[in-house]
């Protein structure tokens, strides 16, 4: 009875497994080829591959944002990308993931086109997102960090580099660039 309650492999899913079992440096250089294929996106970090797949790649991907992708997608119902594959290369962080169904929002004058039922479709679900996200346990002993007390990105702090974690709320806030002089 156990057998019958666990998913049975597809075809698909043994091929992928099988895929992983490969060297990484081999499935590293196949990635790169699908890179030289890539689609431009608005993002110099990401690109978008055949097959329906996404990858980033780059000196600032880390590995945390593939784990903290694969917890929101374990902890909410807000659409995320399914993380594939995640590899270090050299100085770089590489991860592979499926596309996210719908269309992509970003560009300008999409809010500005919408009819008054989809701007307010959009607001609830992005207020339901937002709260999804809200619910979900903050880092412990008030720390300000990235996902499992990683580095992060903080833009008000120094936008061309990532930040090593804050103790509590207030060293966070003792910076100096966020402080009046």
């Amino acid at each position: 009875s156990n057998y019958n309650s666990r998913r049975r492999p597809t075809v698909a899913s043994v091929l992928w497994r099988a895929w992983l079992m490969m060297p990484r440096r081999i499935r590293m250089l196949i990635y790169r080829v699908l890179l030289r294929m890539s689609e431009n996106t608005e993002s110099p970090r990401a690109f978008r591959l055949p097959f329906g797949l996404y990858a980033k790649y780059h000196d600032e991907v880390a590995v945390s944002e593939a784990l903290a992708t694969q917890y929101v997608s374990l902890n909410t119902t807000i659409p995320v990308p399914t993380i594939l594959d995640v590899m270090k290369d050299n100085d770089k962080t590489f991860f592979l993931m499926t596309q996210v169904p719908g269309r992509p929002f970003g560009r300008r004058g999409t809010l500005v086109k919408m009819s008054d039922t989809q701007t307010s479709v959009f607001e609830e679900t992005m207020r339901d997102w937002i709260a999804q996200l809200r619910a979900l346990p903050p880092p412990p002993n008030d720390a300000v960090c990235g996902f499992l007390g990683t580095s992060f990105q903080s833009f008000r702090l120094d936008y061309t580099r990532r930040i090593e974690p804050f103790d509590s709320v207030d060293t966070f806030h003792n910076q100096r660039s966020l402080t009046l002089p």
